[in-house]
C-alpha cells in the first residue's frame, strides 16, 4: 500500500491521479454511477449552443465536457475547456480521453491552471462550471476569494457560473478518526452501516498488495451557508439566478437531495 498524506486540495489530487480508477479525479471513490448522475443533472440545468465556450473548473475525468459536446456544443465553433491543477492529472485526462471512442469527433481542451489562475483571457467564457472543488479538503476562505475573481475575470458580462455542491456546514464534524485506515472503517461501519462499510472494505484491500495510493486528506474544509455565499458571491459581482439543494442517488438508485450540499446558477453582472 501506497499512504499518502496530503496538505492541500493540490496534492490530494496529484497523488488521486495515478490510481487506476479515473473516477478518483472526480472525488467519488467507487461511485461513476454517482459521477454520471451529477453530470447529468448539470446538463439539464446549463444548456448549450454550438458556439457555447464552456470552461470545466475542476473537471475530474472530463465527463462533463463529453456530455456538453453529445447535447449539442460543436467543440469546433465553440471551445469545451477543462482546468485541473496538476501536471499528473493533466496527463491522465488527455490520455484517458483519447482511448474514449466518441472523442475523436470533439476538440477537448484540458489545460494545467488552478480555480484561483486558470490563465485564460479576460471575458472570455460563456459557461463557467466549478462542480465540488471549493469546498474541498484544505480549502480556505482566501482560495474561494480567490477564485471567485478568477472566475468573474474570465466570464463574460451576463454569462452563466455554476457552483455546485457547496455544502452549509461542516462536514468534517464528528469524524474523528485522524489518519488511521482502521478507524475510519470502524467510523464507517458505526455510522453509515455495514453496506457502506463493506463497499469501503471492498475498495481499500486492493490496495494493500498493489502500488494503489490510499489518500489522507486534510480534515478542514470550506463550508459557507446560501445566505452568506449568495452575499460573497454578490461582493465579486456575480448574482445568484437559483440555487437548489444538490441531488444525489444512493447505491440502489434512488434519488435523494443532500442534507448539506447546495448548487448555485448565477450570472456575471
Amino acid at each position: 500500500m501506497t499512504i499518502v498524506k496530503t496538505k492541500s486540495l493540490v496534492e490530494t489530487y496529484r497523488a488521486k491521479a495515478s490510481s487506476k480508477d479515473i473516477n478518483e479525479l472526480t472525488g467519488r471513490t467507487g461511485r461513476p454511477d454517482l459521477t454520471k448522475f451529477v453530470i447529468n443533472q448539470m446538463t439539464l440545468k446549463l444548456p448549450t449552443e454550438a458556439n457555447t465556450i464552456l470552461v470545466d473548473v475542476g473537471c475530474g475525468d472530463g465527463l462533463f465536457l463529453l456530455k456538453s459536446a453529445d447535447n449539442g456544443l460543436d467543440s469546433f465553433k465553440g471551445r469545451l475547456i477543462g482546468i485541473l491543477p496538476t501536471a499528473e492529472e493533466v496527463a491522465r485526462v488527455r490520455n484517458h480521453l483519447l482511448l474514449e471512442s466518441n472523442t475523436k469527433q470533439h476538440l477537448l481542451s484540458i489545460e494545467l491552471g488552478l480555480a484561483e489562475k486558470t490563465y485564460l483571457p479576460n471575458s472570455y467564457c460563456d459557461i463557467l462550471v466549478c462542480n465540488s472543488v471549493l469546498h474541498g479538503a484544505g480549502q480556505t476562505i482566501e482560495n474561494v476569494k480567490l477564485a471567485l475573481s478568477e472566475f468573474y475575470r474570465i466570464t463574460k458580462v451576463e454569462g452563466t457560473i455554476f457552483i455546485g455542491e457547496m455544502p452549509d456546514s461542516n462536514e468534517m464534524e464528528g469524524k474523528d478518526y485522524g489518519n488511521s485506515i482502521t478507524s475510519w472503517l470502524l467510523w464507517v461501519l458505526k455510522n453509515q452501516g455495514f453496506k457502506s462499510f463493506w463497499t469501503r472494505l471492498k475498495q481499500t484491500l486492493p490496495t494493500l498488495f498493489s502500488s494503489e495510493p490510499f489518500v489522507i486528506a486534510p480534515k478542514n474544509m470550506f463550508y459557507m451557508p446560501p445566505v452568506n455565499f449568495i452575499a460573497l458571491l454578490a461582493e465579486h459581482g456575480i448574482e445568484v439566478i437559483e440555487h437548489y439543494r444538490h441531488k444525489e442517488i444512493d447505491n440502489e438508485g434512488n434519488i435523494f437531495e443532500s442534507k448539506t450540499r447546495w448548487d448555485y446558477i448565477a450570472a456575471k453582472r
